[in-house]
Order: structure tokens, then C-alpha cells, then sequence
């Protein structure tokens, strides 16, 4: 009897036992399913949010363009208006025309002249005299004890300053002549408000107050605009009108700006 119901007993633990597993195993599926429907209903919404940002980024582009657009054209409009109000705007200024004018034809010697000033002027210029006068007397004085390379040496220094370098800068002021800032001739006018400077076609005008300093030499005047640039106006070109020249300068140039006038 035992073995019999031992025997009707096995089946049915054995049908128990596959029930639970098999229901283990739908429910493992299901979370399955689950879980793969929530990761497509996220995939789903990213991409909608992502295209919804793009759409609000293009709209917000669209409007600024738009608004630019409306701006250039009201900037367009009053440009057009204020064209219209100002019928002078684009008209070039008129050139003035000084009655005090001269027209400079630069030569080699006006050049030369204007050099030997700068070279011999101030503190330089003083050296130059006591070096030449240093050589010439030690050159006399010891003329009978020198031997003849020291002669030669003091006869090369005390011409340096008094025949060769005077020779340089002729030739440097031939060579200037020839080129063509200082071979066109230029028309310098004086009035009231400054300086007009006109040479090739070209015009350019200049206040007192820019003016750095006029000087008056024995042969010329010079206009210095700055350390470096500078107008010579000889003498043999102002004729009587140097004296109205000098007269205009006194009354717009202070003195620390006017130089032997």
C-alpha cells in the first residue's frame, strides 16, 4: 500500500513543482516587455523634446533675423532722409585760396644752404669752430717739430668742417634736387587760419597752432611741422612780401615758436 501511494504521490509534486516555474518564468517575461516599452516611451520622448528645442531655436532665429532685417531697412530710410535733408553732404570742401601765396622751385644750392644751417647750428656748430681752430693752431704753432704724418693729420681735421663736409652735403643736396618732392614745383599760401600747401594736384592744409616752429635765416625761411618735416621758403621767392609774411607769423606764432624775428 505504501508503495502505491508513494508512486500516485510523484506526479503530482512533479506537476506542482513545474507550475511555480513556469509562472516564474511568464512573470520574468512580462518585466521583460515592460521594461523594454518604458525604454522605447523614454527613447520616444527624448526625441520629441529634441525636436521640439530645435523648432523653438529656429523661431527664435527666424524673429531676429526678421527684427535685423526691419532695422537696416529704418537705418536705410534715415539715411535716405538725411541725404535728402543735407543737399552739401558729399560735396568736397572748397580749397582756400590765400592772398599771400609763393611758388617755391627748390635748387640744389637752397638745399645745400638749408644742411650747412643744420650742421653749424647750436652746440654742433660751435665744436665745429673750436676743432677747426684746435687743429689750425697746433698745425702753425709745431709746423717746424711735426713729423709729416701728424701734419697730414692735423691738415685733414682742420679741413673737415671747412671744405669736406661742406663738399658732402652739396653733393647730397644735388642728389635731393633731382628727386620728385623737391623738383615739382609748390605753391605755399598764408592767411588767418594757417598754412595751404598745394604741389602736384595735391592740397593740404594746416593751422598755426601745427605749425611747430618758423624760422628766419639770412637766405630763407623755414617752416618746420615737426622734428623732421620742414618747407623752405628763400628769400629770392618771398621778394617784398617777406615783411607781410613775417607780420602774419609774429600775430598767430608765439615767441618761444619764432626763431631771429
Amino acid at each position: 500500500m505504501m508503495d502505491e501511494r508513494k508512486m500516485t504521490e510523484g506526479p503530482e509534486l512533479a506537476e506542482q513543482e513545474r507550475v511555480p516555474a513556469e509562472e516564474v518564468k511568464a512573470q520574468q517575461e512580462a518585466d521583460a516587455q515592460a521594461a523594454a516599452k518604458a525604454q522605447a516611451d523614454a527613447e520616444r520622448e527624448a526625441a520629441f523634446q529634441e525636436k521640439r528645442t530645435l523648432a523653438e531655436a529656429y523661431r527664435r532665429r527666424k524673429a531676429e533675423q526678421e527684427k535685423a532685417k526691419g532695422e537696416a531697412g529704418r537705418a536705410g530710410k534715415a539715411g535716405q532722409n538725411g541725404q535728402e535733408s543735407d543737399p552739401e553732404a558729399g560735396k568736397e570742401k572748397p580749397v582756400r585760396r590765400p592772398d599771400l601765396r609763393f611758388t617755391v622751385d627748390l635748387t640744389a644750392k637752397d638745399l645745400w644752404q638749408f644742411s650747412m644751417y643744420h650742421s653749424n647750428s647750436g652746440f654742433m656748430g660751435i665744436f665745429n669752430v673750436l676743432f677747426t681752430l684746435g687743429c689750425l693752431y697746433l698745425l702753425i704753432s709745431g709746423w717746424g717739430t711735426l713729423s709729416i704724418p701728424y701734419r697730414a693729420v692735423l691738415a685733414v681735421g682742420a679741413l673737415m668742417f671747412t671744405v669736406w663736409q661742406p663738399f658732402l652735403l652739396y653733393r647730397k643736396a644735388c642728389r635731393q634736387a633731382k628727386g620728385p618732392a623737391v623738383k615739382e614745383p609748390m605753391t605755399l599760401g598764408f592767411d588767418e587760419e594757417g598754412l595751404v600747401v598745394e604741389q602736384n594736384g595735391q592740397t593740404a592744409e594746416f593751422s598755426w597752432e601745427q605749425m611747430a616752429r618758423m624760422d628766419r635765416l639770412p637766405k630763407m625761411a623755414v617752416i618746420y611741422m615737426d622734428r623732421v618735416h620742414a618747407y623752405l621758403l628763400p628769400s629770392r621767392v618771398m621778394g617784398g612780401d617777406g615783411g607781410r609774411l613775417y607780420e602774419l607769423a609774429r600775430t598767430h606764432l608765439p615767441k618761444e615758436r619764432r626763431r631771429k624775428f
